[in-house]
């Protein structure tokens, strides 16, 4: 059981897949309020989830049974507070990026399991780029995250050390080029006991400052409340609970209500930009832990630490909880649902429609309540391209202009999805 956890992206289009390529930024040290992503558009951690997302039947029972254990296990009995622990120090990911021009390394194998033979898994592990200055989280878990900028490779790696010269870990996974991939390692690699990659799931500081996070939010909980059960987008587990009307499974979802005014309730800053971000995309299920704990980005990847500015007087207990004085409301853990297992939502993408020689059009698809459909027109050769307005479904005829390409966004003017160009000679 573990307690987890520069490059710019140039957006081109398939048909009904956005694919991602790498252009130039970073993930360690970076001092910026934007964060990009690493992996593909139709990752899990990156989908929206409908208001009307289907939640488990025994909802109820699995949101006060998780509850009960996170009182039970570092929780505040007297205010009936469950323990919501922002880790961010020990036993969180420190998201390192990597060039080609870092030294390379071939990850020895620690067994620290004592399995007494060398898993094939490290042979995945060879050649993996690493900066000078990166180092495991603290704590027992030991893990890391390095992100190699110029070739798109990822690697996990967990009870990762260095010495005399060489990086030792007991367990990892590596993932060729994240830009295609979801963000999901084969069984039975990667460092979380669901197999999912520790990256996607991890709150940023970069997302903390522009107060938004637009993926998925790691959770881990106690191993009481965890079953056997493996939820998509899950790939295993370290639950061993028989399924029951109370237990949840790693590769679940659990969310706020889509209606709830999350803005009302008085929330720390910190926790309500990741209540906004529950409710958008859900905590998902990635491991078990002793208490409640959160995904956030190890403060050992800054030069300076960052979350003195971020938590103000608070610490990463009683964020969650209404701050060291109690002066912010708690975050509504009683009004959080459990999605239905094996459900993930559906990614947005644009298909390109009624192309004939006269005209064409645009189709979203999983597109969020409120989002529209931008289509620029633009000559051949021509530097200035002129928007028309906005639709949610367009087809017609060419008038004159020979290229088009739909963006769609989303009620904040983010864009959730970009279509291919059309190209008319």
């Amino acid at each position: 059981m573990r307690t987890l956890r520069r490059r710019s992206l140039l957006l081109t289009a398939a048909l009904t897949l956005i694919a991602a390529t790498p252009a130039a930024t970073g993930i360690a040290k970076a001092e910026s309020t934007t964060y990009r992503r690493i992996w593909a558009a139709t990752a899990p951690a990156y989908q929206r989830l409908p208001a009307d997302a289907p939640i488990d039947v025994n909802s109820l029972a699995i949101v006060q049974n998780i509850k009960r254990y996170g009182i039970e296990q570092y929780g505040v009995q007297a205010r009936n507070l469950p323990s919501m622990n922002l880790a961010l120090r020990q036993f969180s990911n420190p998201l390192w990026v990597a060039r080609n021009s870092d030294p390379s390394y071939d990850i020895q194998f620690s067994d620290c399991q004592n399995k007494r033979y060398l898993p094939r898994e490290f042979q995945s592990l060879k050649g993996v780029r690493i900066p000078d200055e990166a180092k495991q989280s603290a704590g027992s878990d030991g893990q890391m995250v390095i992100f190699n900028a110029d070739t798109g490779r990822y690697v996990d790696l967990w009870q990762a050390f260095k010495a005399e010269g060489k990086w030792y870990a007991c367990w990892g996974g590596s993932i060729a080029n994240s830009y295609e991939s979801e963000g999901i390692f084969p069984v039975p690699s990667g460092v979380s006991a669901s197999g999912l990659a520790l990256e996607p799931y991890t709150v940023k500081v970069a997302e903390l400052r522009a107060g938004r996070i637009d993926h998925a939010i790691g959770i881990h909980l106690p191993p009481q409340v965890l079953d056997r059960y493996v939820s998509k987008p899950a790939t295993r587990t370290d639950g061993n609970r028989p399924r029951s009307d109370n237990t949840i499974s790693e590769g679940q979802l659990l969310r706020l209500p889509a209606d709830l005014d999350i803005d009302a309730l008085n929330l720390h800053p910190v926790a309500r930009i990741i209540a906004k971000g529950v409710q958008e995309h859900g905590f998902m299920v990635a491991d078990g832990s002793i208490g409640i704990n959160i995904s956030l980005e190890n403060a050992s990847t800054f030069a300076k630490d960052p979350y003195p500015e971020l938590l103000g007087k608070a610490d990463t207990y009683n964020v969650m909880w209404g701050g060291r004085n109690w002066q912010y409301g708690a975050f509504p853990f009683d009004k959080l649902q459990a999605v239905e297992r094996d459900y993930i939502p559906a990614a947005q993408s644009i298909e390109i429609t009624d192309q004939r020689e006269s005209s064409f059009g645009f189709k979203a698809n999983g597109a969020p309540t409120g989002a529209r459909l931008v289509v620029t027109w633009w000559r051949e050769g021509e530097g200035q391209r002129t928007s028309v307005r906005h639709m949610d479904w367009w087809s017609g005829r060419q008038i004159g202009y020979r290229n088009a390409q739909a963006r769609l966004v989303d009620s904040a003017g983010r864009t959730l999805a970009t279509s291919d160009i059309i190209r008319r000679w």
